[in-house]
């Protein structure tokens, strides 16, 4: 048994084939999608729970969804214009007296840690109203266990497979001794929290379909429909007859990227690889049941990294090819130093049409910091040799970390203008430190972080720069990150000779300047963004600056860039604190 940080680790069970029997009740489950910190309109479909609700359901439960984060957004019209953080808080208050008024004998709260300061008052203001066990799971869940000890009342928090360990913690919910050896079920006791090492099955063929009816689908995959049409160009826009549901074929990272959340980093001297993966014949199963039961012609690839094993993704390059399906594929997880010119040919004939590398910098100085296990040269051949393929490429890019200085921005828009690369091919990320990353710990040890409830309560998954890891001033990075677009646009227009459009772009960048120099954080910059500069209005004028090429430039060039661009490009919640995970 081992103490630390007030968790208490137990001995693996010796045998689960020794488990009581279940114990018979047939119970209510209710599954929440809290909203996040901040103001954020994007809306993701809550995938991680139906793949919880599914194998509740197998188990003989009863199962209800509901997602607070939709909701909220739903009620202001997806519209943060002119709400201010009271009223933000208020909307969210009300939803939590929804959750009280629903019927369950289980709460279910699965989501990621900018969820923290809802979901805390959320669960205690269930625990006063009702004499129910709450379990957390997802990035919200373990990584910040001692919060949920010292905080709250939670019961149960979850690291590993949710779809494994909800069916043994439903079925044998009360048999206390028994809860406490299921792998990687926090259980609360004497004020701590005692958990057994995960297990994680090699294959997840294991996990069921999610059943999408549990949720009002049709309205994911409009917001869906909406953000993958404002981050890809002409003639490779989905359609309003376009339906898309997301997919994840594999789970996990291998790399340890120091800004990068993945879940169970304190158990990874003790893992195998928590990297796994559905078998092709599993996908290929799945993706003929969404088109026929949902209609689906495109998919939207959620993996961590869906490449990390370059023969079995070329197997299911393969095998979706000899399907001849009439289908679209949307996908990030891209690796500069997994990903060959032959795969990007091969992505292109399966009907992948984007593909978005975490490429972060242009500084071998920084990238080598981030651990990220790639070269800038890597970073170069992958975004070239999707080119030649033909796919829109997307660039994830990340600014502020610790060592960043004049000279790595410098490298960083050198490189991203030899390339060549359009504004709408890439997407600026503020460094984030969140509990559970490296980035968390060097913050820590900076000063940045010295609060830690203080700062989980506070953290935001979109557009924040908190806390300076840089060498050079909080402004600098802002106004790098938010000119570089401009720029980039400048040198791709130039490059064309079309000085029209320069123009233009230059007499954009000069407004902006103006903007951020005089107006910004002013009571007239809280008006204007309030009745004048919504965000559907400001992404229109980035639209209307940041255009689409035109065709007569050459059909080649629109797989180079040419979306009216999205601010938040490869997901708005940004500093790769979106990552899937089952977990409750």
């Amino acid at each position: 048994m081992d103490h630390n940080n007030g968790l208490i680790t137990l001995a693996p069970r010796t045998s689960p084939s020794d488990a009581p029997k279940p114990n018979g009740k047939s119970l209510k489950l209710l599954l929440l999608n809290p909203t996040r910190a901040g103001f954020d309109s994007y809306c993701t479909a809550p995938l991680h729970l139906l793949y919880i609700a599914q194998a509740a359901r197998e188990a003989g439960h009863q199962v209800e969804v509901f997602d607070l984060h939709y909701t909220l957004n739903k009620r202001v019209h997806f519209n943060w214009g002119n709400l201010g953080k009271d009223e933000k808080v208020r909307i969210e208050n009300e939803l939590i007296e929804e959750v009280l008024n629903k019927d369950f004998d289980v709460l279910g709260i699965g989501s990621i840690v900018s969820s923290y300061a809802v979901a805390e008052r959320l669960v205690n203001r269930v625990k006063q109203a009702k004499q129910v066990p709450i379990v957390i799971g997802g990035a919200l869940g373990a990584t910040v266990h001692d919060l949920w000890a010292q905080h709250t009342e939670v019961d149960y928090l979850v690291e590993a497979d949710g779809e494994l360990i909800i069916k043994e913690l439903l079925n044998h919910l009360g048999d206390h001794s028994y809860l406490r050896t299921i792998p990687g079920l926090y259980v609360r006791e004497n004020g701590k929290f005692v958990v057994s090492r995960p297990e994680l099955p090699k294959s997840l063929d294991y996990i069921s379909f999610p059943n999408w009816d549990d949720i009002e689908y049709s309205a994911y995959m409009r917001i869906q429909r909406e953000w993958i049409a404002a981050t890809l160009p002409r003639g490779l826009k989905p359609t309003e007859s376009d339906n898309i549901l997301p997919i994840v074929a594999t789970r996990g990272c291998p790399y340890h990227c120091t800004f990068c959340f993945h879940q169970m980093n304190d158990w990874t001297q003790t893992l195998p690889s928590s990297y796994r993966k559905h078998s092709v014949d599993y996908l290929l199963k799945y993706i003929d049941h969404l088109r026929a039961r949902y209609g689906v012609t495109m998919l939207v690839t959620w993996d961590d990294l869906i490449m990390t094993d370059r023969k079995w993704f070329m197997d299911l390059l393969d095998a979706i090819i000899s399907q001849r399906w009439d289908l679209k594929i949307f996908t990030s997880g891209g690796k500069a130093n997994i990903v060959t010119r032959d795969m990007c040919f091969k992505m292109k004939q399966a009907g992948f049409i984007r593909i978005s590398y975490g490429i972060e910098t242009g500084s071998p100085k920084i990238i080598k910091s981030m651990k990220k296990g790639h070269t800038v040269q890597d970073n170069r051949n992958a975004i070239n040799w999707a080119r030649e393929a033909g796919l829109f490429v997307h660039c994830n890019m990340i600014a502020g970390m610790p060592g960043e200085n004049r000279e790595t921005l410098g490298e960083t828009k050198q490189f991203l203008k030899d390339l060549d690369v359009h504004a709408s091919n890439i997407s600026f990320a503020y460094a984030t430190a969140y509990p559970g990353t490296e980035l968390f710990e060097i913050g820590q040890k900076m000063g940045l972080i010295k609060d830690v409830r203080e700062y989980v309560l506070n953290v935001k998954g979109v557009g924040d720069y908190r806390d300076n890891f840089s060498e050079i001033s909080r402004e600098e990075i802002h106004d790098f990150v938010r000119t570089i677009r401009y720029e980039l646009q400048m040198n791709w227009l130039k490059n064309r000779k079309l000085y029209g459009r320069y123009l233009k772009v230059w007499l954009a960048l000069r407004l902006s300047n103006f903007y951020y120099r005089r107006i910004w954080n002013t009571p007239l910059d809280q008006f204007l963004k309030a009745y004048v500069l919504t965000p559907k209005v400001r992404v229109l004028i980035r639209s209307l600056i940041l255009q689409d090429h035109e065709t007569s430039v050459g059909k080649a060039e629109t797989f180079v860039g040419g979306s009216g661009g999205s601010a938040s490009g490869d997901n708005p919640i940004v500093g790769d604190e979106s990552k899937v995970s089952a977990s409750c």
